[in-house]
């Protein structure tokens, strides 16, 4: 027979089992924990994979507009003839697209470049004005974003050469071109012609800079370094150059004397 205390007793041992469960069931656990971190931590990851998208889109497009204008910018580069004036403008008008979404020096050179190509082949001198300042423009955003890019400073030359007339303010960035890629091959030819042309403007830092282009390019073509040097009447200019390699100024001198007048 059961007595009155034990029942007492029993009940008692269950109850607190009772009041534990309701009390679990309304502190949660780390399931109602993780239920309810799940709505912001959802809100979180899409607004970082907006972010991440909107960062990454305007270079994926810039991207698109540079690959549709490389074809052209590689038959200038390769200094073919025949190109289409359409064709340079579009891909021109590419190109500005690209730096308007995502600002690079590589993009901008090319900009100049074919701006420039503009501006030689206009016919009107006011047009021929427009497309040079915007070359000037384009290799500004270039050394802007790249202050050592080693084509960059030439093209911003070039283009001021063209632009001004052979006016002083071309002598700052071919100074830096002369100094930033004294042996890059890129664009030689085009460093050695400038600093015939502006070689008494020059600090004796550039002369000295100038002079590994001026021998590498003897040593591709003596023939064609004569010629330009005589059609600038750069004689001084291409012999201080030449002066560090005593049997290459001989044999160039022999080559410039060689010319027909």
């Amino acid at each position: 027979m059961v007595t009155p205390t034990n029942r007492v007793s029993l009940v008692s041992d269950v109850r607190p089992d009772r009041r534990a469960r309701r009390g679990g069931r309304r502190s949660g656990g780390p399931e109602h924990l993780g239920h309810s971190l799940a709505l912001p931590l959802g809100v979180i990851a899409i607004v970082g994979g907006l972010a991440l998208g909107a960062v990454a889109l305007p270079h994926l497009f810039a991207a698109i507009a540079v690959f549709q204008a490389q074809p052209i910018v590689a038959r200038y580069i390769a200094g073919e003839r025949g190109l289409y004036a359409s064709d340079v403008a579009s891909a021109a008008e590419r190109l500005e697209l690209a730096l308007d979404l995502a600002p690079n020096a590589d993009t901008a050179v090319m900009l100049a470049d074919l701006r420039l190509w503009q501006a030689r082949r206009a016919t009107d001198s006011k047009l021929a004005a427009e497309h040079t300042q915007l070359s000037v423009a384009a290799a500004k955003t270039a050394v802007r974003h790249a202050p050592a890019h080693p084509e960059a400073w030439t093209a911003l030359a070039d283009a001021l050469d063209l632009l001004t007339q052979g006016d002083a303010s071309v002598i700052a960035p071919l100074s830096r071109a002369l100094l930033v890629a004294p042996y890059d091959p890129r664009r030689r030819g085009v460093r050695v012609e400038l600093a015939m042309r502006h070689w008494e403007a020059l600090s004796p830092q550039a002369q000295r800079a100038a002079g590994p282009a001026f021998i590498a390019m003897a040593r591709a073509d003596i023939g064609a370094l004569a010629r330009l040097t005589k059609r600038y009447l750069a004689l001084g200019a291409t012999r201080a150059a030449l002066s560090g390699d005593r049997d290459l100024a001989r044999r160039f001198d022999a080559t410039y004397i060689a010319l027909p007048n």
